[in-house]
Formats: C-alpha cells, structure tokens, sequence
C-alpha cells in the first residue's frame, strides 16, 4: 500500500501543472510517514498513510498530526493523512496545518493542490 501511495503521488507530481516544482522524498518504511513533499517557500508536507483506523478515530488521528506539525523544529511543517478506508467525496481540511483524504488519485491531488495554496 505504501509504495502505491508513492507512485500517486509522483503521478500527481508530475501531471500537475502547479505542482511542477515540488520535489518528493520518500522515508524508509519504519513509521507511517511515507513521504516528504517539499512545496516550495520553505514549506514541507509530510505524507502519513494510516491503516486500519475506524472512522471515529480520524480526527483524533488528525488533532495528534496537528500537535506533531506544530512541535516540530519547522514550523512550517504540514501533514497529508492518508486514510485508504475512509469514504470521502472531497479532502477533509481539518486545520491549516493537516488535511485528510483518502488514496484516490483525485483527492490526493485536491489536498496537496490546497496545502500549496495555503
């Protein structure tokens, strides 16, 4: 599932008009991060792929991503949560710093089109 998650996200990379800058850098598979966007303007996004969490879990999940990003030594940090069950019909903008949104190709894309704009 994880290398799944990569390869979209290079293709969203690459087939994104605004995100032609970005540069992505995977993390060795030791935790859920998955991978590492640089966004531009001193801006990263961390990509976190969260199996097996139920549905009354996700926010949770999010507010704990949340207090991650700001306690981090950049403070521009921001967190992509990948969920592969949860059932969206467009990403879900928890805080400034974290959206969460599911594997598919077009929400992958909405998100991070949204955390380059923001």
């Amino acid at each position: 599932m994880r290398d799944r998650l990569l390869d979209s996200l290079r293709v969203v990379l690459q087939t994104s008009v605004e995100m032609a800058a970005c540069q992505i850098a995977s993390i060795p598979p030791k935790g859920d991060d998955v991978a590492v966007l640089d966004i531009g303007r001193n801006r990263r996004v961390v990509v976190t792929l969260l199996a097996n969490i139920a549905p009354t879990g996700v926010v949770h999940q999010g507010v704990l991503a949340h207090h991650r990003m700001i306690a981090a030594k950049h403070s521009r940090k921001k967190c992509l949560l990948v969920i592969p069950e949860l059932e969206l019909h467009k990403p879900s903008i928890l805080t400034p710093r974290v959206v969460i949104t599911n594997m598919d190709v077009a929400l992958l894309r909405a998100s991070l089109e949204h955390m380059v704009h923001h």
